[in-house]
């Protein structure tokens, strides 16, 4: 009987210390799992990658109202506020929903005297599922797709395109 508690006492360690992504990507609890085990082993990248940052001047450009669908626990929203751009981070998981909620906290302390025109904000929310209202000059996704089921990328690949602003008059639309 003991043996017995000690394994599922190990087995349900085991699983909050969870450092690959859930097998089901629709699995809310095994992305919290997975973001806490990042977030305890300070496993976070901190430096925003260029890839994503090519679309910086992009969102000037269109108007700054950027949409960080699936944004799990990259720095990027942070930095696209830190450049003067309206951001919205979204996530599933509860708990990395709270880490871009302490991120914008951040922002919010560190630029207050400055002139600094951005904006940032997050909310938990299931891209294949819905928009999370408003309207976006970019929506960016970086890593939280391709384990997606076909069905649900269909899902998610309309509700970025529904959440993208119409082309103001005169606009010549752009592709990168």
């Amino acid at each position: 009987m003991r043996l017995r508690k000690l394994l599922e006492l190990a087995k349900s360690t085991f699983r909050t210390r969870q450092t690959n992504p859930p097998e089901d990507w629709d699995d809310k609890s095994g992305w919290d799992r997975y973001f806490s085990a990042k977030l305890s082993a300070e496993r976070i990248v901190s430096d925003p990658d260029m890839i994503v940052l090519r679309f910086l001047s992009l969102a000037h450009k269109k108007g700054g109202r950027i949409w960080f669908a699936g944004c799990g626990l990259d720095r990027y929203p942070k930095t696209y506020a830190e450049q003067g751009c309206k951001v919205l981070a979204t996530d599933l998981s509860s708990v990395a929903v709270m880490h871009q909620q302490r991120l914008a906290e951040a922002f919010l302390r560190e630029n207050k005297s400055a002139q600094v025109q951005g904006a940032f904000s997050a909310a938990e929310h299931d891209f294949t599922k819905s928009t999370p209202g408003g309207e976006f000059d970019v929506v960016i996704n970086c890593r939280a797709f391709q384990g997606l089921s076909v069905n649900a990328m269909r899902a998610a690949a309309g509700h970025f395109y529904a959440a993208l602003r119409p082309e103001r008059p005169g606009a010549t639309p752009e592709f990168d």
